[in-house]
């Protein structure tokens, strides 16, 4: 088959996305990646047996906030070029009414009167903002900065409408009544009815003005990243239709959610089979926790897709279960990014880690893996770091990000750990197991911070794994169970210092216990590597050949966004409340590739028998 799947980055930054598909070149099937161009990176090539395509993002729209580039090329110490603009003189700044309470707390003492006042007016509101605080509700999913505004959008909006009905229900009774009155007032309205209306139409006039002044701040300032994300996204997909219907696949593979809408309408159009692969929980991962809006919407985008698509494939057993029992799809495949033993054998070269940093040759070595951001528990295990004794170092192997570098610098300086924190810059991926298995402790304290992060399978615990390091791990169900299973290390509360000093501190006392050896490792090697989970891929494809497309007839796409089931199940359900009563420990044999459950509907022949 003629298969076309889509990422969106420049590739090959996810190794998964390169396994997969020369798993499936190995198959016999023909495999094309879609990516997105880059300057120093050619437009097609071959990896391997994998033809890779980038495709340019036409209409990039700046992202917000930026000011455009002069056109003008000349440089501006040019005798040509315009003379600047005088600075503009130092001017006080603007008056502002303070609030309520700090005016209160500064004329407590000075003026007695003032603040009595002023006390009563903190403490009344008025009757329509006490009338609508059963509808407080409505203004939860907006952010925090504009929950107030919302609120007193609603409530100008109630008294201009109760002002509006009394105006109407007045002029009734007095057409009913009294007509001649009427007449004889010349159509004079009640002042109150008139006043009330006028004041209300006013405040939310006002009130409309400030939610949009600080909706726009607030867009610009915590919702840039995710609309630049959506631009990249439009842009993406009108690329890929193009590329698409030249190419006529047989199946087209979205990796991610943000590809999915791409690969629905390509899917739609070309009448192919379509993939959805779940890297992650995209509408619950650590990004946007705290954006409930934003939370929102992609749960309904995905809602609105996720059931066209023929396969579904995710990285951990707890994800696959959540999704099947949240959309009511059958079991999606379970593929975590393992390493491939194929390529161990392969010549590749990394500086060691002894090389590296030559004067931790006699210490205890703390291994961490991965990206070093927010959320993986860096911070904790620097607090960890300054409990254990002076012969127990860290080392980061992994690319910090800029935000977070000073920031850690700067907090292990304060712990007085800064001389045993080490940060690596990251390896070519198939010399991360030789790197790393130089290390005494392989650590995964990744915080819970949402679904996708709890049920993480993450390809640091088999690099670690394959290392043949002993392993201290938080309490994310998945991971735990692989690592108790195997009796690799220990599980203790990734949120606890204390605990996790408790817990490094009891590997390194029993390190040849929690150790492999090496008939022990290469078994693990052999049943945790990326040959073992792959064949239920293949085998996945095999079968959709035999089987017609979801995506196709006259229904739009847009259709799935208009079902009053994707907008409760958006709002009300939460990732939480789905995954409440799965099992807390998997048996070790529930990391194998899953088979697909049998239907519990009744076939047509028993529903005959019983009508009969």
């Amino acid at each position: 088959m003629k298969i076309c799947k889509l990422v969106l980055n420049c590739f090959p930054p996810d190794t998964r996305v390169l396994k997969e598909a020369v798993s499936l070149s190995a198959a016999g099937h023909d495999v094309t990646i879609l990516a997105v161009a880059k300057d120093d990176l050619p437009r097609e090539e071959r990896v391997g047996p994998v033809r890779v395509v980038r495709l340019p993002l036409t209409c990039a729209a700046p992202p917000l906030g930026a000011s455009p580039a002069s056109s003008d090329p000349r440089p501006s110490s040019s005798p040509q070029s315009p003379p600047p603009a005088t600075p503009v003189a130092d001017r006080p700044p603007p008056q502002r009414r303070r609030p309520l309470l700090a005016e209160l707390k500064s004329c407590g003492k000075r003026n007695p009167k003032r603040a009595r006042e002023l006390a009563v007016r903190s403490r009344k509101s008025p009757p329509i903002v006490r009338a609508t605080r059963p509808l407080a509700w409505v203004a939860r999913p907006f952010p925090r900065e504009l929950r107030r505004n919302v609120r007193l959008c609603l409530c100008s909006m109630l008294a201009m409408l109760v002002g509006g009905l009394e105006m109407l229900a007045m002029v009734a009774r007095w057409l009913v009544r009294a007509p001649a009155a009427v007449l004889r007032a010349g159509w004079r309205f009640p002042r109150w009815a008139i006043s009330t209306t006028w004041r209300a139409l006013r405040v939310i006039v006002c009130r409309v003005r400030k939610f949009i002044c600080l909706g726009r701040k607030t867009i610009c300032r915590g919702y840039a990243r995710h609309l630049g994300a959506v631009l990249q996204m439009r842009n993406y997909g009108r690329s890929v239709l193009e590329i698409i219907e030249q190419e006529r696949p047989d199946v087209i593979h979205a990796h991610d959610l943000l590809t999915l809408w791409a690969g629905a309408q390509a899917a739609r159009r070309t009448g192919a089979h379509l993939v959805y692969d779940a890297h992650e929980m995209e509408w619950d991962c650590n990004r946007i926790q705290r954006k409930r809006l934003l939370r929102i919407v992609w749960r309904i985008h995905e809602a609105a897709l996720v059931r066209l698509a023929d396969l579904h494939v995710t990285v951990s057993p707890r994800i696959a279960e959540l999704y099947r029992r949240r959309y009511r799809i059958a079991q999606p495949i379970v593929l975590p990014n393992a390493p491939c033993r194929s390529w161990a054998g392969e010549g590749h070269s990394a500086p060691s880690l002894y090389e590296q940093i030559p004067h931790i040759g006699d210490k205890t070595v703390l291994m961490f893996v991965g990206s070093v951001t927010r959320d993986r528990g860096i911070h904790t295990m620097l607090e960890a770091l300054a409990l254990l004794p002076e012969e127990f170092v860290l080392v980061a192997l992994g690319r910090v990000v800029p935000a977070v570098h000073d920031e850690l610098h700067a907090y292990s300086t304060r712990l007085g750990v800064r001389h045993r924190f080490f940060e690596l810059p990251p390896v070519e991926y198939r010399a991360v197991p030789d790197v790393v298995g130089e290390a005494d402790i392989g650590l995964i304290p990744v915080q819970p911070a949402g679904t996708s992060y709890r049920y993480c399978m993450p390809n640091k615990l088999f690099e670690l794994m394959h290392a043949g390091l002993p392993i201290v791990t938080g309490k994310l169900p998945d991971v735990a169970a692989v690592v108790t299973s195997n009796g690799l290390g220990v599980v203790c509360d990734q949120e606890s210092p204390e605990d996790l000093a408790r817990a490094i501190r009891h590997v390194a006392e029993r390190r040849e216990t929690f150790a492999p050896g090496p008939e022990r490792i290469e078994q693990i090697r052999d049943a945790y590597c990326w040959e073992a989970y792959a064949g239920e891929i293949v085998m996945a494809y095999a079968a959709l050949d035999r089987r017609a497309p979801r995506v196709g007839g006259r229904r739009s796409l847009l259709s799935g966004y208009l079902r009053p089931r994707n907008w409760m199940m958006a709002w009300w359900s939460g990732p939480d409340a789905d995954a409440a009563d799965l099992p807390v420990g998997l048996p070790p044999g529930s990391l194998l590739p899953a088979r697909r459950r049998p239907s519990n509907r009744p076939s047509r022949e028993l529903v005959a028998q019983g009508r009969d």
